[in-house]
């Protein structure tokens, strides 16, 4: 496992605890939310837990891609990719 996130209910807030080797490029996060505005966290790196790297991010609504490619990227269901591809392209 190269990271684990847990989300607080209280002022939503996902804390992801990620392994050297699995961590996030800063620069690369703020030009995914300068791009995507509200479909992309805010993210800030915020501490270390012994080797890990510990990021807060904002929660972002809907479902996350990593659940949904399954069901988009399906034998047969090439419509539900193109849509996705055409949706994604229409934000930015």
């Amino acid at each position: 496992m190269t990271s684990y996130t847990v989300i607080a209910s209280v002022n939503p807030k996902a804390i992801q605890f990620c392994a050297p080797e699995a961590a996030l490029d800063m620069k690369v996060m703020s030009l995914v939310k300068s791009m995507y505005k509200d479909f992309a966290p805010g993210c800030g790196r915020r501490d270390s837990l012994g080797p890990l790297i510990v990021y807060e991010m904002d929660v972002v609504e809907g479902v996350a891609f990593s659940i949904a490619q399954r069901e988009i990227c399906a034998v047969n269901k090439y419509s539900l990719l193109e849509r996705t591809v055409y949706d994604l392209a229409k934000c930015s």
